[in-house]
């Protein structure tokens, strides 16, 4: 109660200063002590358990500077391939002490070419893995023309050469300056590859562009508009149709900046726009090498209880799936608040609204077909009109099944990936913390279970990327000159019991008759909920072989004598964030137990003696922690607290402060 009392304290001096701020600043002020109260009293938001650098196993090699890109040319998930802006860079996590040995990258074209060979200042853009898993595609620009090219990372050293699928790619592209850190596509065929390209930004050419045996771009801007279009992609979504492959599309994913002044206006608005891999541009004189496939819808991510709006899109993350329709995109997105938010789109929603919505502030484009077309050359004047009038839907994409946020945190998160188990009938998603921090949560239908924190860096770190091993699920986290080794599916850090397995609800664990193990490395049944976390299946009659029992209630006490006048503090170790702990006296006396960064912590003296128990329960079910027997000893002493009590005691009013 003394929350809501400090909370409507607040409230009352925020709207009596109104005559001083605007109407606007108090009204802020007001949402903003109530978000924080809110989320400060709500416990779902936080992870169930807080995995530290100390107690992971992980593996850690040191970067050299200018790293973007993260491959995985071997089967062997322990060495990957690093690329940096002229160098590919093996790291090799068998022996992560061993500095990693750059290998200068040449470019075939300049070698051949003696006059240009000392001017080869070509710097990597942009990296994709090959259907051939022996060679890596690599585009690279000096600041005036653009390379593409092949090498294989085996080589020693790595030679960029020209295969004969990308002499067309190579021709489109090479008057074209690529962007550092922007989002691309390799499509490969027999009929020859293309490469798709996001350029962010308010310029000329912001917008996707193609290069391939057709090159196609966005519209130029009018250059007179007081306001440019600005524009930051933030990924792009293949959706490939095996029985129409003639509706292959891109789909791309970006935040534009609102043209609307409005003091109540949001700063971006989310936007996913849509291409024809089939697209050519239009014909001579009219929209040629221009998308005339190009169409355009706001997204929508918003909580419809409490009618907050999330607009600012930070990351996206794709689950593939076998029909295009049941692919998901889940998008990370950030508010005023710096709060975060996570919402699901379904491709056959999106498809939908590109195929049946109207255009925006437009009556006149009934007859414009929605359907990619073979020739893109041979469209009608009509319909090339009405592409460049407007490409806007009228109607906004909305998460699946019309549902808000998956998750709405106070966190700060700065990047999202996905992953499915070894069934694929969960998806887990991992998002990546402001601090340094990596959360990994659940899907389950249109909630979110957060079933970890990793703490993988000892100091604040900002994470650069975060790519996952699929089949090894081995998690690389990168910082700014470090890139973390994590085993995800390192299931022995939920406990030693079933039920504390069933409860961890983590798709990559279950219990078997050996322990709580990773679902990729057993054949057999095991016992797991990931959706509600029935731990009763660990004792039913299907699974009797499956519990492990620990009587804890036979765990022997350790021993406590205390002399006159002196107090100890008893420690118990904590691990579920969502269990309630607390102390239990031989004469029927229970403390409740406070978080701390040393466990669960009772205070006392030689008048206090008897036998002490720990005991937590989540859900229903308890466990004993902890056992002491504490005794009086005749000795006198001078009355004293220990220095642990006084340092947990700071670490723990740091924690309420912070």
């Amino acid at each position: 109660m003394q929350a809501v009392s400090n909370f409507f304290s607040i409230a009352r001096r925020a709207c009596q200063s109104r005559r001083r701020m605007t109407i606007y600043r108090a009204e802020l002020y007001f949402q903003y002590f109530f978000i924080l109260w809110l989320l400060a009293n709500v416990s779902s938001l936080d992870p169930r358990m807080i995995f530290t650098k100390e107690e992971l196993t992980l593996k850690s090699v040191m970067l050299p500077e200018g790293v973007h890109t993260l491959l995985f040319p071997e089967r062997d998930y322990n060495k990957i391939m690093a690329v940096g802006k002229r160098h590919l860079i093996p790291l090799n996590f068998h022996s992560p002490s061993k500095a990693p040995v750059e290998r200068n990258l040449l470019w075939a074209e300049c070698i051949k070419n003696e006059a240009s060979a000392n001017n080869c200042n070509y710097e990597v853009m942009l990296a994709h893995e090959r259907e051939d898993a022996s060679r890596v595609f690599l585009c690279g620009t000096d600041g005036a023309e653009t390379l593409c090219c092949d090498t294989k990372p085996s080589e020693k050293p790595p030679v960029c050469t020209l295969a004969d699928d990308l002499k067309r790619i190579q021709k489109s592209i090479r008057g074209f300056v690529l962007k550092d850190a922007e989002h691309s596509a390799l499509v490969e065929s027999a009929e020859g590859s293309s490469l798709y390209v996001t350029y962010s930004g308010s310029q000329e050419f912001v917008g996707v562009h193609k290069f391939g045996k057709n090159r196609v771009g966005p519209a130029n801007h009018d250059k007179a508009v007081v306001l440019p279009v600005e524009q930051h992609y933030l990924g792009l979504v293949m959706s490939k149709r095996k029985d129409e492959p003639l509706q292959d599309k891109v789909y791309a994913f970006y935040k534009e900046r609102n043209k609307d002044l409005n003091v109540w206006s949001s700063t971006w608005l989310p936007y996913i726009s849509q291409f024809c891999l089939a697209d050519m541009g239009g014909p001579k004189n009219n929209l040629q090498f221009t998308w005339t496939s190009q169409m355009s819808a706001r997204l929508s991510c918003g909580d419809p209880m409490s009618k907050r709006q999330f607009y600012e899109m930070v990351d996206i993350a794709t689950v593939h799936a076998e029909r295009w329709q049941d692919t998901r995109v889940y998008a990370l997105f950030r508010n005023e608040w710096d709060m975060s938010a996570v919402c699901v789109y379904a491709m056959q929603d999106i498809q939908d609204v590109f195929s049946n919505s109207p255009f925006k502030g437009s009556d006149h484009q009934r007859g414009r077909s929605r359907q990619c077309v073979a020739d893109s050359t041979r469209l009608s004047m009509d319909i090339l009109k009405m592409t460049q009038m407007n490409s806007e839907m009228e109607k906004l994409v909305k998460p699946l099944k019309n549902s808000g946020p998956l998750l709405i945190s106070h966190h700060v998160y700065t990047h999202i990936l996905t992953d499915t188990d070894s069934a694929k009938e969960h998806t887990l998603l991992f998002l990546t913390r402001k601090c340094g921090g990596v959360d990994k949560l659940a899907v389950n239908n249109s909630t979110a279970f957060i079933i970890a924190e990793y703490r993988p860096f000892s100091q604040r770190a900002h994470i650069d990327s975060i790519t996952l091993h699929p089949s090894s699920k081995q998690l690389y986290i990168s910082s700014h000159r470090q890139i973390v080794q994590m085993d995800v599916a390192d299931c022995n850090h939920y406990g030693d019991m079933c039920e504390e397995c069933v409860l961890a609800r983590d798709p990559y664990c279950g219990w078997d008759s050996t322990g709580c193990t990773a679902t990729t490395t057993t054949s057999g049944k095991v016992v797991q909920d990931v959706n509600s976390g029935n731990y009763h299946l660990c004792r039913s009659s299907l699974h009797p072989h499956f519990s492990k029992v620990i009587d804890r209630s036979s765990m022997p006490e350790m021993p406590v004598t205390l002399s006159h006048g002196s107090q100890y503090v008893l420690r118990c170790p904590m691990g579920s964030h969502h269990a309630q702990y607390s102390w239990h006296h031989e004469d029927g006396g229970v403390t409740p137990c406070s978080w701390s960064s040393y466990g669960c912590l009772l205070l006392i003296d030689k008048e206090q003696e008897g036998a002490y128990t720990c005991v937590s329960e989540e859900r229903g079910f308890s466990r004993v922690l902890a056992r002491y027997a504490v005794k009086g000893s005749a000795t006198s002493a001078r009355p004293s607290i220990g220095l642990l009590f006084w340092f947990c005691a700071l670490t723990a009013l740091i924690q309420i402060i912070t």
